[in-house]
């Protein structure tokens, strides 16, 4: 069974299965074997916060959370398209603390940064799960982020395998 049902937007067919759950490996700092990261998406995705104005009706409820109005956002939906492979992607990217969350910054070909929300927690010994709260460009005034300073993915990873929360460095100013 799919993990996430298509949606119809306006009468168009909106396919999902591209953020459907996957799982991949990375070799965490200062460890020899590889770790599985189990990675599963949020709505927030490929939507946003639902606003009469813009959408016509809010996502169904099989689609968000029993306290949550969400509309369909076409861009970030496009946008979500890259997310399996950006995330396959960060083994050694830098991650920085937000108060929305741990963060990766990617740069899309048009010059446009993307952020990647994301939470990472112990499952078993050699597994995390990953779930990706949230994508959008960082175009708009308020989708700017503060941000401390930073750690590799694979340190974040190596510490929560161990049990111990990753704590990021002071923002460098």
């Amino acid at each position: 069974m799919a993990y996430w049902k298509p949606l119809v937007i306006d009468g168009n067919f909106v396919d999902l299965a591209h953020l459907e759950p996957f799982e991949f490996q990375i070799i965490p700092t200062g460890l020899k074997d590889p770790a599985t990261i189990r990675v599963a998406f949020n709505n927030h995705c490929f939507s946003e916060a639902f606003d009469a104005a813009r959408h016509k009706t809010p996502l169904p409820t099989t689609h968000v959370a029993p306290h949550e109005t969400r509309g369909f956002d076409p861009l970030r939906y496009e946008l979500s398209k890259l997310l399996p492979a950006e995330v396959r992607a960060f083994d050694g990217k830098r991650v920085a603390q937000t108060r929305s969350g741990p963060l990766v910054r990617v740069t899309l070909n048009d010059g446009r940064e993307y952020a990647i929300f994301f939470t990472l927690k112990k499952m078993k010994a050699w597994i995390c799960e990953m779930f990706v709260m949230s994508a959008y460009p960082l175009d708009r005034p308020k989708h700017q982020v503060i941000a401390t300073g930073e750690m590799k993915f694979n340190v974040a990873v190596a510490l929560v395998l161990a049990g111990k929360k990753p704590k990021f460095p002071p923002r460098r100013f």
